[in-house]
């Protein structure tokens, strides 16, 4: 839906259709210890975004499932299901809600929404007929992964920055978008991570939203994002040694 259905007023709530396309290089034994056979996978999800009066629910389209598995080039294109999480935003209170399933426990992690240093440029383009503006900022994040340390493998954290680059909308003048609320004076409707292997892009943009659906998530055992990295930090240890065991067998 393009600016014909919706021009003449500004957008103070709605809903937002965004696809993910995220691509992840996969190596596959093929036979000898040395012999891989490496492969882009493409995984597509389709998210939305609902928001109304200055909060908002991020989160993965409840209907999706496993649809499609298709040959691509040299790697595969899927579509997939699953439950990522949600994430709620209250840019006047300045806090998100995360409600996700860890190692099954339901934890809601509570957060600050932290700023990014934003570099705004006079750059434009069109889509579904809004005029969008460029912006780059660095965005520091941590991750769980394997690592070899004295010759064993571990699960360490691993803090790392990475550059985004999104494509924000004065028109709808609400601070929110995929995973970053709060950023900047339009919503993203577009969002590039990963040096552009990690794309969340707006597909449909429609005022229909119910006010009820934008609420803050109540399941589960409520946790800061600190006590969180500890719980993090805890099960990546235990996933060490369990490594570490089957190493010596």
């Amino acid at each position: 839906m393009g600016m014909g259905a919706l021009a003449g007023a500004q957008m103070k709530q709605g809903r937002i259709i965004y696809e993910r396309t995220s691509e992840i290089q996969s190596r596959v034994r093929k036979g000898g210890a040395k012999d891989f056979e490496e492969s882009t996978i493409k995984d597509v999800r389709t998210y939305q975004l609902l928001f109304a009066n200055n909060k908002s629910v991020f989160e993965l389209v409840p209907d999706v499932s496993a649809l499609s598995q298709k040959e691509e080039g040299q790697g595969r294109s899927i579509i997939i299901g699953g439950a990522p999480g949600v994430l709620f935003a209250n840019l006047d209170k300045n806090i998100t809600v995360e409600e996700i399933d860890f190692n099954g426990q339901a934890l809601l992690i509570e957060d600050e929404i932290e700023k990014l240093k934003w570099k705004k440029t006079d750059e434009t383009k069109t889509l579904l007929g809004y005029k969008v503006f460029k912006a780059t900022a660095p965005n520091v994040v941590t991750r769980t992964m394997p690592a070899m340390e004295n010759g064993q493998m571990k699960m360490m954290q691993v803090t790392d920055t990475v550059q985004v680059e999104a494509w924000y909308c004065p028109e709808i003048p609400v601070a929110v978008g995929p995973n970053l609320p709060g950023q900047l004076e339009g919503a993203i409707l577009e969002l590039k991570q990963e040096n552009g292997r990690d794309v969340f892009k707006a597909v449909e943009v429609s005022k229909k939203v119910s006010e009820s659906d934008v609420k803050e998530p109540k399941k589960g055992k409520r946790i800061s994002v600190e006590d969180f990295r500890k719980e993090e930090k805890k099960a990546a240890e235990a996933m060490s040694e369990r490594l570490r065991a089957r190493s010596r067998q």
